[in-house]
């Protein structure tokens, strides 16, 4: 089944629908907000716990690559550091985030959790395919493998740091949503989203894969506008916000 799952994800034709999919989605987020952490609202079903669902959501991906290059023969340095990278973040985003932050954190509703959880299962064949699944297997090392892989440190150093700020600010001023402040937050409402772009297009620059762009894609079509929302959120809620700050760009967005 998974070698089947692995063809259909090597085909031009469902990538090409796949990353249009994600302009669609992109689109819809602009007029619809998913309805967790500070929007979360009532009118989507029964909810599980934050970190839960975050738990099951997010370790999806990283099975399925797992998967996918435990089935395939490639076991070359690149492929290692590939797999590696992938699943570090996910074992970050899967078990160590969902349980770092606040204990009052709002329910997310199922709906969302399964939705999640079915694009990690497609997004997790797609990468996994791209970089295992082609008789070839990974690309060897080369300078856009070096490049792209600062891109990588650094975006999953800055998402990791903007998360701890906005965990400590609980720690230091009481439950609920406060204005941070410092460091990249000088300049955008969500470093975190930010880190997150960065390393996903550092990730399709390294693996010079079309799995790797179709993640890219994603990511910005899944946390633009949800940043953009952050963004209308903290004004709407704190009168004294910076007015010079951005939602995602420094300066641009």
């Amino acid at each position: 089944m998974l070698d089947a799952w692995i063809a259909v994800a090597l085909r031009w034709d469902v990538l090409v629908a796949w990353m249009a999919l994600a302009v669609i989605t992109a689109f819809t987020l602009t007029r619809i907000t998913a309805p967790y952490g500070r929007h979360a609202r009532r009118g989507w079903g029964p909810a599980l716990p934050a970190g839960w669902s975050w738990m099951v959501m997010e370790s999806v991906s990283s099975i399925m690559v797992l998967a996918c290059f435990i089935s395939s023969p490639h076991r070359s340095a690149e492929a290692w550091a590939f797999v590696g990278i992938f699943c570090a973040h996910y074992a970050y985003r899967s078990l160590v985030y969902p349980f770092l932050g606040a204990a009052n954190a709002s329910n997310v509703p199922l709906s969302i959790s399964a939705m999640a959880s079915a694009f990690n299962l497609i997004n997790g064949t797609v990468i996994g395919a791209a970089l295992f699944g082609t008789a070839d297997g990974p690309p060897e090392l080369s300078i856009s493998m070096f490049l792209g892989g600062i891109l990588v440190g650094a975006g999953f150093t800055t998402h990791v740091w903007a998360d701890s700020v906005l965990r400590r600010l609980r720690v230091e001023n009481g439950p609920g949503y406060h204005v941070p402040k410092g460091g990249l937050f000088r300049y955008v409402s969500c470093p975190n989203y930010l880190g997150e772009i960065v390393q996903w297009v550092g990730f399709a620059w390294m693996t010079m894969s079309l799995g790797g762009v179709c993640f890219a894609v994603w990511t910005v079509a899944n946390l633009a506008p949800r940043a953009a929302a952050h963004h209308r959120w903290y004004r709407a809620h704190f009168p004294e916000y910076p007015p010079e700050r951005k939602a995602l760009v420094p300066m641009l967005y």
